[in-house]
């Protein structure tokens, strides 16, 4: 069956994050945390733990030391301070002990809260909780494709050489829902030394500085011979408007390093990669959908 999927498990990217334990507890601490609970509360509540397996007891019941490991590392990047010192870094560190000290242990004991009531024989939750098996599986075997993909240092490289380069543009723009009025006003730009009479019609906008990438590839073709003051030869229609477009100044920019570029390069090719092994599995796949339900899943 040959279908496109809108969602795919993961959006791998530049910033593509290992899969993490997931616990958001935001609105619920404001209140919850008002009592100030705490890892050493909680320890001399319960009395002294030496097992070093054991991160904390809530109620009697055993908080291993993994699973705070896990929760720790999954946000280093959260709490990353670029360019701290030792001493900044110590005072982060203790933080985020903290704050996950803090989290794992209300969500335990918000947890058992949930299981007093009965919550987990629901049929919500068995949904949500095979929803979060499957995506979580998901993410995972995802991870383990990028992670072994092995690409060629000559791939990265071909592709920097390839890299157009990159030009800043800035306009004038005339903007109208009118069509006939975009035409005069450009007639009247190009056969006159100062602007036509605005009109309640009309809108005037300078843009900042735009990246060649940024500007939509019909467009992009467009401007791409003009000299500065020149205008595009007839309005423009996108986003539902008219636009009498004006170049009035564009700068070359230095290309950046490889060094600068690789890791974003290796990204992308990753990501293509990635697209393809996907594409690939779809494809292969035995895939039979119920057609009396509304679906997402439309032919290529």
């Amino acid at each position: 069956m040959n279908c496109t999927v809108s969602t795919l498990p993961v959006v791998p990217g530049n910033d593509v994050k290992k899969p993490t334990l997931a616990i958001s507890l935001a609105s619920l601490l404001v209140f919850a945390m008002s009592a100030q609970t705490s890892a050493t509360q909680a320890d001399q509540q319960s009395g002294n733990i030496t097992d070093p397996a054991i991160f904390a007891q809530v109620n009697g019941v055993n908080l291993s030391s993994d699973i705070y490991a896990f929760l720790l590392q999954s946000r280093e990047q959260e709490y990353a301070v670029e360019g701290a010192g030792p001493e900044s870094e110590q005072a982060n560190l203790s933080a985020q002990k903290s704050k996950a000290a803090k989290d794992l242990i209300m969500t335990t004991l918000l947890a058992q809260q949930a299981i007093s009531t009965n919550m987990h024989e629901t049929d919500r939750f068995k949904l949500e909780l095979e929803l979060f098996e499957q995506t979580l599986l998901a993410q995972l075997y995802v991870q383990q494709l990028m992670d072994n993909m092995t690409i060629d240092e000559a791939l990265i490289r071909e592709r920097y050489e390839r890299q157009p380069q990159q030009t800043l543009y800035r306009f004038m723009i005339w903007e109208t829902d009118n069509a006939e009025l975009a035409l005069s006003t450009l007639d009247a730009l190009l056969n006159r030394s100062s602007p036509p009479a605005m009109n309640p019609q009309l809108t005037k906008i300078e843009t900042p500085w735009l990246l060649g990438s940024e500007i939509d590839p019909e467009v992009q073709e467009k401007i791409a011979l003009l000299g500065t003051n020149e205008f595009i030869e007839s309005p423009v229609f996108q986003d539902g408007v008219w636009k009498v477009v004006q170049l009035i100044d564009k700068r070359a920019l230095d290309r950046q390093s490889y060094e600068d570029e690789r890791d974003i390069l290796r990204a992308e090719i990753v990501s293509e990669k990635l697209e393809v092994s996907l594409a690939s599995l779809l494809e292969q796949a035995q895939i039979t959908v119920n057609e009396g339900l509304s679906t997402e899943l439309s032919p290529r």
